[in-house]
């Protein structure tokens, strides 16, 4: 993607995510809609830290639900924040939503999250291993589970600024033992 379409891509989550009333939709849409940015019906992002070098392979598909397309991503640790472990990112690409979404992100995420140590859902654009599950970007997550633990889910802006909301992050951050 040239940088022209990605600083349009973060211009408009931001304006989509802005803590304004006045532009809250349904609280299902809210994180529906911006899931269709990229020009398919949605994308879905997953994001799994994992104990491997290569990338693991969840399955995706449901009954009512089965990606178009499926891209995994090896996220670069420059820093290394992560010490040994890995992030990778799954763009699920769908041309038709199926209904039902809820359900599907719950099962993406117990899914993904067999496969690792966590996963998690965030806007495209919104993540850095530095910042992996903090306070600042809690906003930009729209779904977390840990490995064997109960998927969480928000799709309503107003939970994604909820201080409830960001202790779930933060509590999921803390299950990884990585520094403050």
């Amino acid at each position: 993607m040239d940088k022209g379409n990605m600083i349009k891509k973060s211009q408009a989550f931001r304006e989509l995510l802005a803590p304004e009333p006045a532009k809250w939709g349904s609280a299902v849409n809210d994180v529906l809609d911006a899931l269709r940015w990229s020009g398919y019906e949605a994308m879905i992002n997953v994001y799994l830290l994992t104990d491997l070098d290569s990338s693991p392979d969840p399955d995706f598909t449901t009954d009512s639900w089965e990606p178009d397309s499926v891209w995994c991503f090896p996220l670069d640790d420059e820093d290394n924040v992560i010490g040994d472990l890995s992030v990778f990112m799954y763009d699920l690409l769908f041309k038709v939503l199926p209904t039902g979404a809820p359900d599907y992100l719950h099962e993406v995420l117990r899914r993904a999250s067999e496969e690792g140590r966590m996963a998690w859902l965030g806007f495209e654009g919104y993540f850095y291993i530095d910042r992996l599950l903090t306070d600042d970007v809690a906003s930009q997550i729209y779904g977390v589970c840990g490995h064997g633990g109960t998927p969480h889910v928000a799709l309503d802006r107003r939970e994604l600024v909820d201080p409830a909301w960001i202790e779930t992050i933060r509590r999921h951050r803390r299950m990884l033992d990585l520094a403050a």
